[in-house]
């Protein structure tokens, strides 16, 4: 498979600074912070839905709990993407969901966050999909990006 990489095009979306990456065909503006990353995730055949260098800009949280997230196409993208850390320092952070709810529809509850969580999304067969499709989500500590960037160089 042939490889490009486009120059680099800055512009901005929802507040953040953007940077165009291109990857065999597939273009798209992606925030800067998060640029290497999905540039390196789609080279190795990782599929990304949408992705944002710091979510909780909105939700006033401090500095060192800010959180950046990556969704992909499917579960699949998601396993390839934790299965990249094995071996790294950052290789616990993977498995530690900390969000729950007190009760069954009561309102979840978020510790200060000290590891990465995860949603599932599931997409139900429609005109343009013939089948179910499960698709993945993991949202991590900004703090982590230099690191996550670090161990998809390694």
């Amino acid at each position: 498979m042939e490889i490009e990489t486009a120059s680099r095009e800055i512009g901005t979306r929802q507040g953040h600074a953007t940077t165009l990456v291109s990857v065999a065909g597939r273009t798209a503006q992606i925030d800067v912070e998060l640029a290497e990353i999905i540039e390196s995730l789609w080279k190795q055949g990782i599929s990304t839905r949408g992705c944002c260098q710091n979510e909780s800009e909105t939700l006033t949280r401090p500095a060192a709990v800010q959180r950046g997230y990556i969704g992909f196409e499917l579960v699949d993208d998601l396993q390839r993407f934790l299965g990249l850390f094995d071996g790294t320092s950052i290789a616990d952070h993977r498995w530690q969901n900390l969000e729950w709810a007190d009760e069954v529809g009561g309102p979840v509850v978020e510790v200060p966050p000290i590891g990465w969580t995860y949603r599932i999304n599931v997409r139900r067969p429609g005109p343009n999909r013939e089948r179910i499709e499960i698709g993945a989500s993991v949202r991590f500590l900004v703090v982590d990006i230099p690191l996550i960037q670090t161990a998809l160089l390694r």
